[in-house]
């Protein structure tokens, strides 16, 4: 669904209240490209991301650390303006199915294990901006990179899954960058929410800030 300049024009940014920071169900998660990469070589469905017993047992240990984790990473590489505590585009991932004792348990252990690891998040931003990809797997994936260096997939559950590949080295700290991929969430959040829960959305808010740096820039 096109944005259109009348609907730019015509909203305003909201204010960060926190009484409308989720007026949406939309969850917006990150995976950098190397687990795409893995994914698709098992032939196994995105949507396998919200299966947390599922997914454990396709993707490896640190694979299931990359996507518990770089959220964090992908939110630093899109913050061109300035996020305040509670604008984040990219949320932890919510595991929908079969949510047991067992694997909440198993998540936040893979969590707590890993956010003291500093180490990990060295690696895991030195593989997604690293001009030569530095694993058989990674020059797979990497020469077939979208331009842009993104990639938006519908989930299910209302759920958006965007994989930053390893082009997005280029456009770090973009305005550009950050303006493209909110662009292209919030037209897939016009599939899952109404478009009134859309517009009171930090998210919404966050596009038409980059939506208006970049036309400041192009003026």
């Amino acid at each position: 669904m096109e944005i259109s300049t009348e609907d730019r024009t015509r909203q305003q940014v909201p204010p960060m209240d926190s009484k409308i920071l989720f007026p949406m169900n939309t969850r917006i998660h990150a995976i950098p490209f190397w687990v795409a990469s893995a994914l698709r070589r098992k032939n196994a469905s995105f949507a396998d991301l919200l299966d947390y017993t599922k997914v454990s047992q396709i993707l490896s240990q640190n694979d299931m650390a990359s996507v518990e984790m770089f959220h964090h990473v992908a939110n630093e590489t899109l913050n061109c303006v300035g996020f305040d505590k509670y604008e984040r585009i990219f949320n932890e991932f919510f595991h929908t199915d079969q949510v047991s004792e067992e694997s909440r348990n198993a998540t936040q252990q893979l969590r707590n294990r890993y956010s003291l690891n500093s180490e990990f998040r060295e690696d895991m931003v030195s593989r997604l901006y690293s001009e030569e990809a530095n694993s058989s797997s990674d020059v797979a994936i990497s020469r077939n990179d979208p331009e842009c260096g993104f990639e938006v997939i519908a989930l299910r559950d209302q759920a958006i899954c965007v994989v930053l590949y390893n082009s997005v080295c280029k456009h770090r700290y973009s305005v550009d960058l950050a303006y493209k991929v909110l662009r292209a969430i919030v037209k897939q959040l016009y599939v899952y929410e109404h478009a009134s829960a859309v517009h009171q959305s930090y998210v919404y808010g966050l596009y038409l800030r980059t939506l208006r740096l970049t036309q400041s820039v192009a003026a």
